[in-house]
């Protein structure tokens, strides 16, 4: 019987390329994710019953077993990387979706007024300093979505 360290060297190149697939897949995934997640929810972020509708919607979708989201495409879309893909960056977009609107929520509104006051638009104090205020709770949903994405990519 081969031990587990001769059975290891003798698949070393399926590992690897295994190991690259997986990690081509989530590092696409998330940053597909981010790319959806994080201007949607400064957008929404703008309107307190958007924003509120949002994190309900989030909490309750968030519920369901990825493996469930992924099983329901497969139907629909085959197997494949594409409908992995699909089902990863819906179930990704969750945290970043709820963590960039909280953080964005929780921005003192004096902060904003003293915004306002010196002329900035609505976009000019999101990118000059309510994104950078909320980067700590945007990148705990960041990380919550690489955690779900690596223990899920199939």
């Amino acid at each position: 019987m081969p031990s587990l360290v001769v059975t290891f060297q003798e698949r070393f190149g399926d590992w690897t390329k295994a190991l690259g697939e997986h990690l081509q897949i989530s590092l696409l995934s998330l940053m597909i994710a981010l790319l959806i997640g994080i201007p949607l929810a400064a957008l929404l972020s703008q309107s307190k019953r958007w924003s509120d509708v949002m994190l309900q919607i989030t909490g309750v979708f968030q519920t369901i077993p990825s493996l469930a989201l992924l099983g329901l495409f497969i139907p629909l879309m085959g197997i494949g990387t594409l409908p992995a893909m699909t089902a990863l960056v819906i179930y990704a977009i969750f945290p970043i979706l709820q963590n960039t609107i909280t953080g964005l929520n929780g921005i003192d509104p004096s902060l904003v007024e003293a915004g306002t006051a010196f002329g900035m638009t609505k976009w000019e104090r999101l990118k000059t300093f309510e994104i950078p205020i909320a980067m700590p709770v945007i990148m705990s949903g960041v990380r919550t979505s690489a955690v779900m994405i690596i223990g899920t990519v199939p």
